[in-house]
């Protein structure tokens, strides 16, 4: 008896599975709720507000403004954090950048005296959490 029967049984029984994963949505893209972890290489500005606009592009059309306060990060000696969760839907399986500041002064306006940077997040398909590291020397001082 030849094996390519059930070759061909198990070639067509993949196929519709994996149709079938892609058709309810597990590997496919969705839009959710999505923080994203802006982890830096100090603690030096725990407790500070940083305000954020999620883009589509470097210099792309606003999504949405969030902010966040840096906190220490879990298990380390010297990271902190900022977690920006979105208030609406955003799609997954897109890069965002975050074009941010952080309010050195705590006055909630960008101005002198300020650190700005913008940091690239790539959400995977369905994720509700993008995590990447900025180095503060990277960090550029507001005139």
């Amino acid at each position: 008896m030849s094996g390519k029967p059930a070759l061909g049984l198990l070639l067509i029984g993949t196929l519709f599975l994996l149709s079938g994963c892609l058709g309810e949505g597990l590997v496919s893209a969705g839009r959710k709720r999505v923080t994203f972890a802006l982890v830096l290489d100090t603690r030096a500005y725990n407790g500070k507000t940083a305000y954020a606009d999620i883009l589509d592009t470097p210099e792309g059309a606003l999504i949405e403004t969030v902010s966040a306060v840096f906190a220490s990060y879990p298990n380390t000696a010297n990271h902190s954090w900022a977690r920006f969760t979105t208030l609406g839907e955003i799609n997954t399986n897109h890069r965002y950048f975050l074009d941010f500041f952080i309010d050195m002064d705590g006055d909630g306006v960008e101005d002198s005296g300020d650190l700005r940077g913008i940091q690239r997040f790539d959400v995977m398909p369905n994720a509700t959490w993008s995590e990447t590291k900025y180095f503060s020397q990277d960090l550029e001082p507001v005139p």
